[in-house]
């Protein structure tokens, strides 16, 4: 018990260092979103091996360990499947209904639906409770994923850190982060957090159908 409580401290500490989070997103004309993200975490637990050279840290990061730590996992994400790649890669898939919590806005009128990526990818990686234990008090904040830090990209760049997402709308585009999109580039947007660090809102407006106002 105290070998499994270091380890999870040190991950923790460096949980960003050389991490990588790649989503993927596709978000359906009736606004469900069907996702997958892939943890990487091999070149972390390599970090933890250096510091613990005498001890199996084989299982510090998997699907068992992330959903034990994640108790809210399969109340807040439907359809929930996690699946151990390799050593210190998982992968989570599942789906929700889209909605302004989640960062999906469907416009009935226009035909349209906006996308708040950054939000839509905080619920598909901030999965963790929000820090209310049985009786009622606070075990504190949170720590969330996005949007990355200004402050904090040289440092992510430096140690290799990567957090992206493919995100895929009904139809074609129609506006990207407030400028218009080329229509003949259909309907998928690859988006670096990094490059968008300090933005709580990345928005991507699509078309429900293949014709739209």
């Amino acid at each position: 018990m105290v070998f499994k409580h270091i380890i999870v401290s040190v991950l923790s500490i460096l949980s960003l260092s050389a991490c990588k989070l790649e989503g993927n997103a596709s978000v359906s004309s009736d606004a469900r979103v069907f996702f997958s993200v892939t943890y990487d975490m091999s070149l972390v637990l390599e970090k933890v091996r250096l510091h613990f050279p005498d001890q199996p840290v084989n299982k510090a990061f998997t699907c068992e360990s992330m959903i034990s730590a994640n108790p809210n996992l399969t109340n807040k994400l439907n359809d929930l499947r996690c699946e151990d790649a390799r050593d210190g890669v998982v992968v989570v898939s599942g789906s929700f209904r889209g909605n302004q919590t989640n960062g999906v806005k469907v416009d009935d009128i226009n035909k349209t639906i906006s996308v708040n990526a950054v939000r839509l990818f905080r619920t598909m990686v901030d999965v963790t409770d929000d820090g209310t234990v049985r009786d009622g008090t606070q075990r504190g904040k949170q720590v969330t994923w996005l949007p990355v830090a200004r402050r904090n990209v040289e440092q992510y760049k430096n140690e290799g850190v990567s957090i992206t997402l493919n995100l895929t709308m009904p139809a074609h585009l129609v506006s990207v982060d407030g400028v218009k999109a080329d229509k003949k580039k259909g309907n998928v947007v690859n988006i670096n957090f990094i490059d968008i660090a300090g933005k709580p809102n990345y928005v991507v407006v699509g078309c429900m159908f293949e014709t739209c106002n």
